[in-house]
């Protein structure tokens, strides 16, 4: 019963994050001109530091683990590759969108 009360807390939180993420960004882009491209790239770097301490900090594991294992390497890798494959569509897609 435990795992099915933080199930449903988690799912609340994420919601109310997904909400309050796109009115921040509204906020952002209307009134300090920032670009999409910045705001992307603050949340990917902000997201990767706060997985790394969570691991660190949380799990209590080293960071550095992953690469003594060559199906991590190669997940971490492609996982790497699939996300800047992305951000480098939603970058292609603003180009042609404002021409």
């Amino acid at each position: 019963m435990k795992n099915r009360t933080v199930g449903i807390w988690l799912a609340i939180i994420g919601a109310f994050f997904w909400g309050a993420a796109g009115t921040v960004a509204q906020f952002l882009f209307n009134n300090y001109s920032l670009s999409p491209q910045w705001l992307v790239g603050i949340r990917l770097l902000t997201s990767g530091f706060l997985l790394l301490a969570f691991v660190l900090f949380i799990k209590k594991e080293p960071i550095l683990n992953i690469w003594q294992n060559k199906n991590s390497v190669m997940l971490l890798l492609a996982f790497s590759f699939l996300g800047m494959l992305q951000l480098l569509l939603f970058y292609n897609s603003l180009v042609h969108c404002s021409l």
